[in-house]
């Protein structure tokens, strides 16, 4: 599905900021100016991984409050954005949160990329990774961290 004008504009507001502000504090003040547009939220999957890239420690504050992997129309969440819409993109951001050892932002990450429509979880899919992975950790500190990622309200 295609992005809004208002999405499109916003996106070229942001490529504008990232390229001609350097200074990651003001940028993080600059963003405070499109905190509350409506298309912010669904634009996650775009805005996200660069900042994180980007400086994750300045903007995790800001990816974590306007986090979203719905596109907003109006006050209501329309539609879930398909995490295949953007797998290359998130994943390589999930990979990052991942050997950063952040949590919540993986959990938040792994919560979209298992997301069945219209609702819920494909848990199976996520069983099966959580399993994958935990037998790939080689250490018990890493099998403990692929345990807290996976820490997503149901039983293993």
């Amino acid at each position: 599905m295609g992005l809004s004008e208002k999405a499109k504009q916003l996106q070229r507001t942001l490529e504008n900021l990232w390229e001609n502000q350097p200074d990651d504090l003001r940028l993080r003040d600059h963003l405070e100016g499109v905190r509350r547009d409506e298309a912010l939220p669904g634009l996650t999957w775009f805005w996200g991984p660069e900042l994180y890239r980007r400086n994750r420690v300045v903007f995790r504050e800001f990816i974590l409050a306007h986090f979203s992997e719905h596109v907003r129309e109006g006050r209501l969440f329309a539609r879930r954005v398909p995490w295949s819409e953007h797998g290359e993109r998130l994943a390589g951001w999930l990979t990052a949160t991942r050997s950063h050892r952040d949590p919540w932002l993986t959990r938040k990450l792994l919560r979209w990329k298992f997301a069945k429509e219209p609702w819920g979880l494909d848990w199976e899919a996520c069983r099966n990774e959580c399993l994958r992975d935990y037998q790939a950790a080689d250490v018990q500190a890493a099998q403990g961290a692929v345990l807290e990622e996976y820490d997503l309200s149901f039983e293993l």
